[in-house]
Formats: structure tokens, sequence, C-alpha cells
């Protein structure tokens, strides 16, 4: 049902696109050296300056343990209470010689200021203190 047979028609037969006249082609491989296909010459775009730390080493204000900023003591502005600055040390080992420290009640609360805005009379200490 509703099959039909291709017919090839008895036209010219194909031919193909490339001369395959042997003389020619080797006169023109042997007139043209192979060679990189990449231009060499130095007249390409200038490279890229090599990569470098994306961390500057310079800053006096980076702790060198972590690359942070030194957490300030200071009083935040408009705080009512003053906070201690006593960190205390952890019982992790940072290494072979030292612990991990806290950060001080006085860090904490800079720190709640920094990212949650103002917050609600004398309610740090309960926060900082436990």
């Amino acid at each position: 049902m509703g099959q039909s047979t291709s017919q090839v028609s008895a036209s010219a037969p194909a031919t193909c696109p490339i001369k395959h006249d042997s003389a020619i082609n080797h006169q023109t491989a042997a007139s043209t050296p192979a060679k990189c296909p990449i231009d060499h010459s130095g007249k390409s775009a200038p490279s890229p300056p090599p990569a470098q730390c994306p961390i500057s080493h310079d800053n006096a204000e980076l702790n060198p343990l972590n690359q942070m900023p030194t957490l300030s003591q200071a009083p935040a502005v408009n705080q009512s209470a003053e906070l201690p600055t006593s960190r205390e040390t952890s019982s992790i080992p940072r290494d072979a010689s030292s612990r991990w420290e806290y950060p001080s009640p006085q860090q904490f609360y800079n720190a709640l200021v920094r990212k949650a805005g103002r917050l609600r009379r004398n309610t740090s200490r309960r926060w900082c203190t436990s």
C-alpha cells in the first residue's frame, strides 16, 4: 500500500569534483612546504599578563593566618552598654602550638550590628554571654 519503486534515471554518471591529475597535485604540494598553521611572527595580539594571586599580601589590615580583617574591639556607634573585649580560647587545636579563639562579646556585637542593623537595647548581653 502506497509503496513505490524508485527509478534511477539514465543521466550522465556522477563525476568527482577534484582533479586527480597526479602531475598537477604533486607539483603543487612540492612548491609549498608544510608549515605551522599558527602565525608566530609576533604580529598577533599581545599575550595576557601572567596569573597572579588574587589576594593582596601587602595590606597590613589583614591577618596573614586567615586573610581576614582584624575584628574591631571598639564600641559600635550608639552602643549604650559596655561589653567585655576579652576572647576565650577554644579547646579546638589550630596547629601543634596554638588553639582557636572565640570572638569577644564586643566583636560579636559589632558583627551583629554590621549584619543585622540596630539591635534592641540590652539584648546583646543575653546573646554574648551564656
